[in-house]
């Protein structure tokens, strides 16, 4: 009997290590899947000399970094809604790639300035913004998700009631409007820029809103600590990630614009 006991342990932990190992391996296999996804901006001579318009090329690549941001913020507070370690290890695994990729697009992107002609080095400053701005706001994707990842990993306390429905009303108006932001850059609808600034505003100072309710359950002792230390953190980052959002759409439109 005991010699059974040995033998079901033995396959336990066989099989649980098994299991760590497969999502190790799944998480590295996204990650560099993320990282050596093709970039515009560490292609630069390659678009020229096949014949691509550079302007198009380069601001899809920019839409597409956007809408997988969008995914990375929805998964993050998804995850710590429902307290879900799988939803957030992948959301931080993504951002993470993503940062690394953008961070290696813009070293890329000044060693191909030596390679192409005059007309794209007279846009460079075009192509320096986006890149700034998309680091930017992968730091702050990369931010929420990283210390959502800690939070959960460590199993602190959840949200209050209150705050789930803060945070979900949050999360709805936040991927509402990076949806529409994305279908102007993908239809390069510039003209609705003035309008995306409009619904912008009223987005930060929503956030602001939940900032001070948030400062207000401090003060009256509502809430977890680390919770609410996280909720303020995610609020930061989230008015960071709007600024962001908006500043690489209008790169995106100057590159366009310069591109004709």
């Amino acid at each position: 009997l005991l010699f059974a006991c040995f033998v079901v342990i033995a396959v336990l932990i066989a099989s649980l290590a098994t299991f760590i190992i497969m999502a190790y391996n799944y998480k590295s296999f996204r990650r560099n899947q993320i990282l050596n996804e093709p970039s515009a901006f560490a292609n630069m001579e390659n678009i020229a000399d096949s014949g691509h318009t550079l302007s198009v090329t380069i601001g899809n690549d920019i839409r597409k970094k956007v809408m997988e941001g969008s995914k990375i913020y929805l998964l993050s507070l998804d995850a710590l809604m429902h307290c879900r370690l799988t939803a957030i290890e992948e959301a931080n695994a993504k951002a993470i790639a993503m940062k690394e990729a953008v961070k290696f697009g813009r070293k890329q992107l000044f060693v191909n300035f030596a390679h192409v002609g005059d007309d794209v080095m007279d846009r460079s400053q075009y192509f320096i913004r986006a890149t700034d701005y998309l680091a930017d706001f992968c730091n702050s994707l990369n931010q929420i998700s990283s210390l959502t990842h800690t939070h959960i990993l460590n199993n602190h306390k959840g949200l209050t009631v209150d705050q789930n429905h803060d945070l979900t009303d949050l999360v709805d108006e936040v991927t509402s409007f990076l949806n529409l932001l994305n279908y102007v850059h993908k239809e390069r609808r510039f003209g609705q820029i003035p309008d995306l600034i409009r619904r912008q505003n009223l987005l930060l100072n929503y956030i602001e809103e939940l900032r001070l309710k948030e400062l207000r359950r401090i003060k009256h002792g509502e809430g977890h600590t680390r919770m609410n230390a996280l909720l303020m953190e995610i609020l930061a980052e989230t008015k960071n990630i709007m600024l962001f959002s908006i500043n690489i759409l209008k790169s995106h439109r100057d590159i366009m614009v310069s591109g004709d």
